[in-house]
């Protein structure tokens, strides 16, 4: 958690490695305010997380320990955006995630953690603006 700020947006990262999650972390430290993180391992913990309050965004990674990540795709359908990571993807897993609702989908690596608050921000703005797969906007 970078801030405990209600008032920020939530964001929700579903990753079961907690070295990856340090590393997610730690790209947002430039935005310490701006963002509140909430870190769950499993499927079923976001679940409950998004039932409680709904985040802003969910960055989820594509394998976990009690299923895949694509299934919060349908979880958060119009709700709220979501971006698949992966450290052993392929093409045709990101065209399925990409088909399946999700707003990006990056493969895991020094950069694209780096990069994170970067996408972050682009995909919440293009939500603002109903620029998305799984909005059901008008």
């Amino acid at each position: 958690m970078l801030t405990d700020n209600p008032a920020v947006p939530m964001i929700l990262v579903v990753e079961d490695d907690d070295n990856h999650a340090d590393l997610i972390s730690r790209s947002f430290g430039e935005a310490l305010d701006e963002y509140r993180l909430e870190r769950v391992g499993t499927l079923g913990a976001a679940r409950r997380i998004m039932e409680r309050q709904l985040p802003e965004l969910v960055l989820a990674d594509f394998r976990l320990p009690d299923g895949e990540g694509s299934e919060l795709l349908t979880t958060a359908k119009g709700i709220c955006p979501v971006v698949m990571m992966t450290s052993r993807g392929n093409e045709q897993i990101a065209v399925d995630a990409l088909k399946g609702g999700a707003q990006d989908y990056i493969a895991k690596s020094p950069a694209a953690f780096a990069a994170m608050p970067r996408v972050v921000q682009r995909i919440l703005h293009e939500w603002a603006l109903g620029v998305c797969r799984t909005c059901d906007f008008a």
